[in-house]
């Protein structure tokens, strides 16, 4: 998959506390969003690796299979979405990557975050919100980059 969108910061608080934080509140996250297909996308719970001196969180998502998917090649199952909708639906793997990486300095974390699925960028900009709400300092260094890319 191709990377579709990308974003770094650095936040005022320690790996683990960040960590704890996101893996605590993700839990109870019903992410529901609109895909570039136009379909409904349901972002699911994240999965935690430790890799090396990082860690990686990666957000898996259902997609509903809607007339972009033609050809019959793609085997789909029926999925319940929050809405209470029933469809026909994919699931993928990895869509979201957060990667926390501890700074030398106390007290801060180094944030990548990507989004490498089209049809999963509304559901990483709703993960992005909820990151700026609990840690204010993110905001102005994601519409820095914003800005950047669009010119």
């Amino acid at each position: 998959m191709p990377l579709v969108r990308n974003f770094r910061f650095r936040l005022n608080t320690d790996a683990n506390i960040f960590c704890d934080w996101l893996e605590d509140q993700s839990k109870s996250w019903r992410i529901e969003a609109t895909g570039d297909n136009g379909g409904l996308v349901e972002i699911q719970e994240s999965e935690r690796a430790k890799l090396e001196s990082r860690t990686q969180y990666s957000f898996g998502a259902t997609i509903e299979v809607t007339t972009r998917f033609t050809g019959g090649w793609i085997k789909y199952k029926k999925h319940v979405f929050p809405n209470g909708k029933r469809r026909g639906a994919i699931y993928r793997a990895n869509v979201i990557t957060i990667m926390v990486l501890p700074e030398t300095r106390a007290g801060k974390v180094d944030i990548r975050t990507l989004c490498n699925d089209k049809d999963a960028v509304d559901g990483f900009a709703q993960i992005l919100t909820r990151i700026t709400k609990a840690y204010p300092e993110a905001n102005e260094q994601i519409r820095g980059q914003m800005e950047k890319k669009i010119v």
